[in-house]
């Protein structure tokens, strides 16, 4: 979950007081940016965002006990989403399978059809 310090794009305690309705392994972050800019915010000297692995009923009382850091969000998100996904795969050679068998090859034919 992100939120920016001032609405009206992602208002910090509505967007936190909906953390708990989210099952599996979730995160509260919240930019130091206003408005489109918390969230867009991109890599340089900056942007700062507050982070709190915690998970307290008072969004003040995770903002109490956040902490500042340098970069923005989306660096501290892309080294939390790795973590998620697991190992790398590789892909098929083949598409499809016996219950799923691939149509045509890629780009398929609706992509060439005009509306």
């Amino acid at each position: 979950m992100l939120a920016s310090v001032s609405p009206p794009l992602v208002p910090c305690v509505s967007c936190y007081s909906t953390t708990p309705l989210f099952g599996g392994d979730t995160r509260f972050v919240l930019s130091t940016s206003g408005h489109i800019a918390g969230i867009v915010n991109p890599p340089g000297p900056k942007p700062k965002h507050w982070t709190n692995d915690e998970h307290p009923a008072d969004p003040q009382e995770w903002k109490a006990n956040a902490h500042l850091q340098d970069g923005t969000w989306w660096e501290d998100w892309t080294a939390w989403i790795a973590k998620q996904g697991g190992p790398i795969v590789k892909a098929p050679a083949r598409l499809g399978s016996k219950s799923h068998p691939a149509i045509e090859a890629a780009p398929g034919s609706y992509v060439r059809t005009r509306a």
